[in-house]
């Protein structure tokens, strides 16, 4: 989280387990952007920049969670500047569903993933997947054996369609109390509750309702169809 002009704490996001955080400490000496809370005890793995410099040579393959994590973080800030840009060019009507950062998480709620399809349903390796973390990365399994280095998903579809699926597809989104999902800038798209989200529709974020969703990955004629609902 960072301190706003205003003094009140502006949470930036929740991690769990395996996510890294203070990565720009590895590559500049610069004061701390944002600072970290632990809710409950935690073990960590503290990585020195002299460790990041060393490692890097000798072991670079270690270093691929941290270049992915760098990666995904640039992405989450473009991202973020489109939700600016979307909301500054409204000029305060029909503004687009950007969601306000907030403190006010309700602790214990998540979301589950279920498939609507057969081929959905082929795309899990488990019949349902319950989603505590936020954001919540879902994209195309790699192909050929092995993840993609750089890849950086919470869930990975697989045996599916390259055509419709990118490998970093969407995210789901926690902020004030409520779910998003967020088509990443994506060639295909993605629809919620019948709803386009396309980079050429002008909108990426899209609100979930408090009832079951329907969630499509890929265009209108995907037959990747899954169900949201909240726990």
């Amino acid at each position: 989280m960072i301190k706003q002009p205003s003094g009140e704490d502006l949470l930036l996001a929740t991690l769990g387990e395996g996510d890294i955080f203070g990565e720009m400490a590895m590559i500049d000496e610069s004061p701390r952007s944002a600072t970290v809370i632990v809710s409950e005890a935690a073990d960590m793995e503290v990585m020195e920049p002299t460790d990041f410099s060393e490692t890097f040579f000798k072991n670079p393959v270690v270093m691929a969670p941290y270049l992915a994590c760098l990666i995904d973080r640039l992405r989450s800030s473009n991202e973020k500047l489109f939700d600016l840009t979307q909301k500054l060019e409204a000029g305060g009507e029909n503004e687009p569903a950007v969601p306000k950062p907030s403190l006010s998480i309700s602790l214990g709620t998540g979301l589950v993933l279920l498939p609507k399809s057969p081929l959905s349903k082929r795309t899990l390796q488990l019949p349902r997947i319950f989603m505590k973390k936020f954001p919540f990365r879902i994209g195309r399994q790699a192909s050929g054996k092995g993840p993609h280095i750089l890849q950086k998903n919470d869930l990975s579809l697989i045996n599916c369609d390259p055509v419709q699926v990118a490998m970093s597809h969407i995210s789901i989104e926690q902020e004030d109390g409520s779910f998003y999902v967020r088509d990443r800038k994506t060639r295909r798209g993605t629809s919620v509750n019948g709803k386009r989200l396309h980079q050429d529709e002008g909108e990426l974020l899209y609100k979930l309702s408090d009832k079951d969703n329907e969630l499509t990955v890929g265009d209108e004629s995907s037959p990747l169809v899954y169900e949201l609902r909240m726990l």
